[in-house]
């Protein structure tokens, strides 16, 4: 099961019309994907950082799918003698 991150704050929750349509995409996300781990409100220094992270990772990603082309590359010119 994938983990799906709900994050809301500033104007989604600045009035009562804001926060029942969050409620609304909260409940369809239960109904979806069947569990919520964990909902809090976060702060923007908080969704930068998750933000940041993502990107890093995204890019550990890349490098480790450049690098396993590499090694095939590699590999499929070696002549293995037996």
């Amino acid at each position: 099961m994938k983990t799906l991150v709900m994050k809301f704050g500033g104007a989604s929750v600045a009035t009562s019309s804001h926060f029942a349509m969050i409620a609304k995409k909260i409940i369809e996300a239960k109904q979806i994907n069947g569990k919520i781990e964990k909902l809090e409100k976060q702060t923007a220094m908080n969704t930068n950082k998750i933000i940041e992270l993502e990107k890093r990772i995204t890019d550990i990603i890349m490098k480790m799918r450049d690098f396993e082309e590499w090694v095939k590359e590699a590999l499929s010119k070696i002549e293995y003698k037996q």
